[in-house]
C-alpha cells in the first residue's frame, strides 16, 4: 500500500491481496498483458483506467508478449512500485523466443513510469540463445536497505548447469534507481545433482524478515536428497542475508512432506510465503496432495507450515487449511493459494485460494484468517 493509502493491482490470472483499511480485499484479474489499476480505500479507482505498463516488442506483434504471472512490490521509502514480469522482447541483443525477466518502476502517487522503460533484470544463457530462459518470477521490497530482491526460476548455462536444468536465481536491485546490486543472477537453489535435468525448482516466492534483515525464498522442487526420489515434488526454502545475498542456515531445507517418503503419487506445488512482524516467524502455504487422514491420491487441498525466523518448523506439521468437498472425493479441488500478513492490531494471516466445493465444476474464491496462535476461521469470498 502506498503512502496515499492506494495500492496497485496487476494481473494475468493471479489473486492479489492487500490489507486495506482493516479489511482484506482480494481481487482476481485476468488480463492478457501486464496492465495495472491503482485503487484506494474503499476500492475506488484512481487515475487512468487499466493503464499499460509493458511494451514488449512492436505493437501489434504477437510474437513478443509477457507470459505467466507478474509480481509487484511497494517501496515505502520512495513511494514507488516495482512490477516485474517474464517476457519475450526484441530489444537488442535479445531475439524472438528468448525469455527473460523485465521490470518497471511506477510512481505510486501518479501511476507514471519512473526510470528506464521495461528494464531487463535477468540474463539466462548467452544473448541470442533461445534454449535458456525464465519461467516464473517474484519480488519483495526491503525497507531496511531500500532495495528489492527479484527471484525467478530459470534455465542457465553457467557451469556446472546444463540446458533444461531449472533452478532458482536472484538479483538485488537498488530501489532508488533500479540498478543491480551484488552478484549478477546469483543461484539460490541446487535441486539434485549438477548437470542432471531430472531434478529442478520452479514457482518461487519470497518474504522479507525486517527483524533480522533476511529473506526467505521458497519454491516447488524435485530433489534427490534421501529419502526423496525423482519426481517427488515438495516445498523447499532458503534463508538469505539481505545485506549480501549470501545463503544462511541449512541449504535448501525441506518444508513440506506430502505422502510417504519415496512415493511420487503425492506432492506439493505452488507455494507462497508471508512474514509475521509480530512473532518474527514465517508462514508458508501450498497446494498439496497428501494421504493424511481420509484424504486420497489426487485430492488437492491447501496446507500451511509455520517456521521460526531460523527456519525451524513450529506449530502443526503441514496443517490442512482448505476443505473442498467431501474427503475422499477428488472431484473437488483447491488451487492457487496466496498468503499475506496484517501488521496492524489483528496480527493475523489471510490465506485465499481458488476452489471447487459444493457444486462440482464451479470455482470460487475462499479465504481463511489465521491468528498468531494458529487458530483459524474459513469463509467464502466470491459467489
Amino acid at each position: 500500500m502506498s503512502k496515499s493509502g492506494s495500492f496497485i493491482l496487476i494481473g494475468l490470472g493471479i489473486i492479489i491481496l492487500q490489507f486495506l483499511q482493516n479489511s482484506w480485499i482480494p481481487l482476481n484479474t485476468e488480463n492478457a498483458r501486464a496492465f495495472a489499476e491503482e485503487v484506494s480505500g474503499p476500492s475506488a479507482e484512481l487515475g487512468d483506467n487499466d493503464f499499460r505498463i509493458s511494451d514488449m516488442g512492436p505493437n501489434g506483434d504477437l510474437n513478443f508478449q509477457p507470459m505467466g504471472i507478474p509480481a509487484v512490490a511497494y517501496n515505502s521509502t520512495n513511494n514507488e512500485y516495482l512490477i516485474v514480469w517474464v517476457s519475450d522482447d526484441n530489444t537488442s541483443p535479445l531475439i524472438n523466443g528468448e525469455i527473460e525477466v523485465f521490470g518497471q518502476r511506477i510512481n505510486a502517487a501518479t501511476g507514471a513510469e519512473v526510470g528506464t522503460n521495461d528494464f531487463r533484470i535477468s540474463d539466462m544463457g548467452t544473448n541470442g540463445d533461445v534454449f535458456f530462459g525464465v519461467t516464473s518470477v517474484a519480488v519483495v521490497y526491503n525497507p531496511t536497505n531500500n532495495e528489492y530482491l527479484v527471484i525467478w526460476a530459470g534455465d542457465d548455462n553457467t557451469s556446472p548447469l546444463v540446458n533444461g536444468e531449472l533452478e532458482i536465481f536472484g538479483q538485488r536491485l537498488n530501489a532508488s534507481n533500479g540498478a543491480e546490486i551484488g552478484t549478477n543472477d546469483f543461484r539460490i537453489s541446487d535441486m539434485g545433482t549438477n548437470g542432471s535435468v531430472s531434478f529442478g525448482a520452479n514457482f518461487p516466492q519470497v518474504a522479507f524478515n525486517s527483524t533480522d534483515n533476511e529473506y526467505l525464498v521458497v519454491w516447488q522442487g524435485d530433489d534427490n536428497t534421501p529419502p526423496l526420489v525423482d519426481n517427488e515434488l515438495e516445498i523447499f526454502g532458503q534463508r538469505l542475508n539481505a545485506t549480501t545475498g549470501n545463503e544462511i542456515g541449512t541449504n535448501d531445507f525441506r518444508i513440506s512432506d506430502m505422502g510417504s517418503n519415496g512415493d511420487t503419487n503425492f506432492g506439493a506445488s505452488f507455494p507462497d510465503v508471508a512474514y509475521s512482524t509480530f512473532l518474527n516467524q514465517y508462514a508458508i502455504v501450498w497446494r498439496g496432495d497428501d494421504n493424511t487422514g481420509s484424504l486420497v491420491n489426487n485430492e488437492f487441498e491447501v496446507f500451511l507450515q509455520r517456521l521460526t525466523s531460523s527456519g525451524v518448523e513450529t506449530g502443526t506439521n503441514d496443517q490442512r487449511i482448505s476443505v473442498m468437498g467431501v474427503d475422499g472425493d477428488v472431484s473437488f479441488q483447491a488451487d492457487s493459494p496466496a498468503i499475506s500478513f496484517s501488521s496492524d492490531f489483528s496480527h493475523e494471516y489471510l490465506i485465499v485460494w481458488s476452489g471447487e466445493d459444493s457444486i462440482n465444476g464451479e470455482n470460487e474464491i475462499y479465504g481463511l484468517r489465521v491468528s498468531d496462535g494458529g487458530t483459524f476461521r474459513r469463509f467464502g469470498i466470491s459467489d
